[in-house]
Formats: structure tokens, C-alpha cells, sequence
């Protein structure tokens, strides 16, 4: 069985007064993705890391952020993370109230926040798997043309490709053979089971509701009425407060960044787009009150729910461009988000709005000055506008960031895996064919 794909959230105390030199040994590492492999790059199954400041909020608490995605056991992790990327990130970590450089490893692990909500782009393929696969596919688009410019009538209109195909699968087992090919284990969170839990909810309520009718001529209405009412009165206490929100922000224009926010997005515009995949972190502050909290966990645990067995094969929603993201919430109540996305920001955020506005408005529009919505999951980000500047706004500095293959997109990543399932001896000319398109 394959390792399996998990997260490691961090969060570490500093002294406000200590945020200077913080930033400075942040920067000194550098921010390109190769500066941090210099930090991250031995750690084994590390897909996504990063090192990021987080300012101080109300209560004046400041922190260091370390997350990473990783195949395997957290301990295994926790013993690279302390052994390898402590010693070399020394002065950044020295900067965090606490941190012990004799057990580094219990330092991480007594920093560590429980992910409320966690997405993978390409669920059950682990970094090894990932790097076999561009490298099967490099080795076989070479081939393939190496072998087109001795023939090239192997690829004329209406020529059967399993001829071409069995000839560089051939070449490709003598010339490479460290390459895998075929199916390899993928484990993948049981949608089965998920899918049984709801139907059994859904018979249990229709059994409900027999049971009552069978009682009495209106004990099926009874019920059902029973059934809906909390959620009647939940949803007449959303439409109240998010009343309250629109008249707050009600004929408001949307207000200038702050110098210190504009230096911010400065320096993030000096970092983002220097590859084709991003990282976004961003830090909001939940709206008061008993309600909002409540909803906002129940929505978080409803986004982690759908990740995990819902959106397994590269899509969260309508979204196919995030390796991986989640939301933590940290001590003094705050939101962090992070994303390791595909693109550009604003082919990004243009996603949010266009492809899965509702559910991701779901998780936002518990936060303050979030545009106004409806139900939590309407509007929202339908207000373009106020939306992306409303992210721009609380958007962090990601000072430190690593991808172990920076070249892929998630669409590269599952196109690869299915080329490298597919490379194995066929009959089927409809299997070639897929097999010769992927190339």
C-alpha cells in the first residue's frame, strides 16, 4: 500500500518585537521555489512547503507558520522536518518564543493546529509517482519522436497507432527500465462508505416519516415538520444577521488600500507568477458571536467532507487548479487559508467566482468585510469587485515557498498518471489512440 497524502500545519509564537528580524531571516532565505528546495528539498515525500509571518491581531500574538504536504507517517515527517530543515531555517526559528534546538521535533509537534478543512488536487499520487510520470512521459515523447522522424507515415490519418505504440513501450522498457508503468496503488478516501452513511440518513428519515404517518393521518407531517423546523429558524437567523451585514456595508465604497497594504502587495507582486504554479496565504478575522463560529465550523467540516469524497479527481468544485489547499483556525480565532494553485491570481480568483462561488462564499462569508450574501452561500463573490479586493486586502506575503515539481499543473499531474496506467501492452485500438493523444 501506497503512503498516504497528508498535511502539517504549524504554528509557532513570536514576540512582535521580534518580527523584524524574523522578516529578515525569511528574506535571507530567498523566494524563489529554488532557494527554498535549498531548505525543503531532501525532506522525502514533501509535495508542497512553505514559511510564512503571521502579523499580530487584537490580542497583540504573533506567529510563524510552517506548512508542508507530504506522503507518509508524520513521525517520519516530524524526524526529517527537525533533523534536516531546523538546523538549516536556524535563525528563522530562532526568532519563535520557545522553540527548543534540542528537541526541535517536539517544538514542531507542540505548534501543530488541526486542519479544519483539507483538499488535494490529485488524491492517492504521492511525489515519487508524480516525478515517475513526467519522467515517463519526457521519455516517451522522445521516443515517439524519435521513431516519427525515421517513419512518419506511422502517424498518417487512419494508421493503426498500436503498432507505433508497442515499438516505443518497447524502447522505453529497454532504454528506461526504472521507469514504472502501469496501475500502481492509489489510495483514495472511501467514497463508497460516504456515500452509504448518506443513504442510510436519507432511509432512516424516510422511515421517520412512515412511521409517524403510519401512526397517525398527519404524524407524516408532523415529522417532517419537526425535521424542518431547526433548520427553518437557522436559516431565519442567517437572513437576520447577514441583514445587519448589508446595512453596514450598504452604499459603502470599496476603501483604498492603506500604504501598508500597498507595500505588502509590492512585495507579493515581486513574488507571485515567477513559475507556473502559485501560493496564496491568506488571514481574515471570523465575525462575532455564537452563530457565526458555529457556522463557520460546520462549513469548514463541510467543505474537508466533500474534498475527501466528492471532488477526489482534480476539481474542487469547478476549480481544476489547486494542488493542494486548507483552512486552519488559529488560536486567537483568526482564518488561515493556503493554496497551492496553478496560474495566475486572477485567472485564480476568477475561478472562485465564475466555477465554485457558492461553496468557497460558504466558508468567507462568515468572516468581516466579506461582500454581503445571501444564505451564506449566495452573492458573496458574485461582487467581483469587492471580492478580489476584499482578498487582495488580507492576503499575506508567503516568504518562503517550495514545490517539489513546479512545472505541473494539476491537469499535467492526472494527464501524466493515466498515460503512465495506459502503458502497457493493448489490443484495443481505442486504448492506443488515448494512449497516442496523451503524448
Amino acid at each position: 500500500m501506497e503512503p498516504e497524502q497528508r498535511a502539517l500545519s504549524v504554528v509557532l509564537p513570536v514576540e512582535p518585537s521580534r518580527l523584524p528580524e524574523l522578516a529578515a531571516a525569511l528574506a535571507a532565505m530567498g523566494v524563489t521555489v529554488a532557494d527554498a528546495s535549498r531548505v525543503f528539498g531532501d525532506v522525502p515525500g514533501l509535495h508542497f512547503a512553505r514559511l510564512v509571518m503571521i502579523p499580530s491581531g487584537d490580542d497583540g500574538r504573533a506567529w510563524l507558520a510552517l506548512e508542508t504536504n507530504f506522503d507518509g507517517p508524520l513521525d517520519l515527517h516530524l524526524d526529517a522536518l527537525a533533523s534536516r530543515v531546523a538546523p538549516r531555517a536556524r535563525a528563522v526559528f530562532a526568532c519563535c518564543s520557545g522553540f527548543s534546538f534540542d528537541d526541535p521535533r517536539g517544538s514542531l509537534l507542540a505548534g501543530r493546529l488541526p486542519e479544519r478543512a483539507f483538499y488535494l488536487g490529485h488524491q492517492g499520487l504521492t511525489v515519487e509517482t508524480i516525478l515517475n510520470d513526467r519522467a515517463v512521459k519526457r521519455a516517451l515523447s522522445e521516443l515517439l519522436d524519435d521513431e516519427i522522424s525515421q517513419d512518419p507515415s506511422l502517424l498518417r490519418e487512419g494508421v493503426d497507432p498500436r503498432p507505433v505504440m508497442q515499438r516505443v513501450l518497447g524502447r522505453l522498457r529497454r532504454e528506461r527500465p526504472e521507469l514504472e508503468l502501469g496501475e500502481v496503488p492509489r489510495p483514495m478516501h472511501d467514497a463508497a462508505s460516504f456515500h452509504a452513511r448518506l443513504w442510510a440518513i436519507a432511509l432512516f428519515v424516510v422511515v421517520l416519516v412512515l412511521s409517524g404517518q403510519a401512526l397517525h393521518p398527519w404524524g407524516g407531517a408532523i415529522v417532517v415538520a419537526a425535521l424542518l423546523a431547526p433548520i427553518v429558524a437557522l436559516a431565519i437567523a442567517v437572513l437576520r444577521a447577514e441583514r445587519g451585514d448589508r446595512e453596514e456595508i450598504r452604499d459603502r465604497p470599496i476603501r483604498a488600500y492603506t500604504r501598508d497594504e500597498l507595500a505588502r502587495l509590492g512585495t507579493i507582486g515581486l513574488i507571485e507568477d515567477g513559475s507556473p504554479q502559485n501560493a496564496l496565504t491568506h488571514l481574515v478575522t471570523p465575525k462575532p458571536g455564537r452563530l457565526r463560529a458555529g457556522l463557520l465550523r460546520f462549513v469548514l467540516w463541510g467543505v474537508d467532507q466533500l474534498g475527501k469524497y466528492v471532488y477526489r479527481h482534480g476539481s474542487l468544485g469547478a476549480i481544476p487548479t489547486i494542488h493542494f489547499a486548507r483552512w486552519i483556525i488559529l488560536d486567537d480565532g483568526r482564518l488561515l487559508f493556503f493554496s497551492n494553485y496553478d496560474g495566475s491570481w486572477e485567472s485564480y480568483l476568477g475561478d472562485f467566482v465564475d466555477k465554485a462561488n457558492e461553496g468557497l462564499t460558504g466558508v468567507w462569508s462568515n468572516t468581516r468585510e466579506f461582500p454581503p450574501t445571501t444564505l451564506l452561500a449566495f452573492d458573496g463573490a458574485r461582487q467581483e469587485e469587492r471580492f478580489k479586493v476584499w482578498t487582495r486586502r488580507n492576503q499575506l506575503v508567503t516568504q518562503v515557498w517550495y514545490s517539489a515539481y513546479p512545472d505541473l499543473s494539476v491537469r499535467n499531474v492526472h494527464a501524466a498518471a493515466r498515460l503512465r496506467e495506459l502503458s502497457v501492452p493493448t489490443h484495443r485500438r481505442a486504448t492506443a489512440r488515448e494512449w497516442l493523444a496523451l503524448l
